[in-house]
């Protein structure tokens, strides 16, 4: 037994097919975002890296502080939050920070560079005795 009537029937699916494609849509927008707003970061993140470089800092090399899982990825470098510079056996430390931000920490005698390549990050490297 159809209790529905064909021309109701019409509409509901007409209506389920609307609501679909709008959330369709929506997923669409908001995967365009954040899609978007990753691939400002990973540049951001390789200019950082090739900053460094540019510094002297080449593997095998420690990134701590802001950012530093991504930025010691396109390093080439570690990243261990805590690790100390003695710590690192010898090799480059780098203390990212945002550039408002003033270090008070073990890095508060390195030297401060700035990143041009930093744009949405602002980020500054601090680096030992160089």
């Amino acid at each position: 037994m159809d209790l529905a009537r064909p021309d109701l029937r019409r509409a509901v699916i007409a209506g389920i097919a609307c609501v679909l494609l709008g959330q369709l849509a929506a997923q669409q927008l908001v995967l365009r975002h954040e899609v978007g707003g990753t691939v400002v970061f990973h540049a951001d993140y390789r200019r950082v890296a090739a900053d460094l470089r540019r510094l002297g800092v080449r593997p095998p090399c420690l990134v701590k502080g802001e950012q530093d899982i991504p930025v010691a990825f396109y390093a080439g470098c570690a990243s261990a939050p805590g690790v100390t510079s003695a710590q690192a056996a010898g090799h480059p430390v780098v203390l990212l920070e945002r550039a408002w931000h003033r270090h008070h920490g073990q890095a508060r005698h390195w030297q401060r560079q700035r990143l041009p390549g930093s744009g949405i990050l602002h980020l500054i490297a601090y680096l030992p005795g160089r």
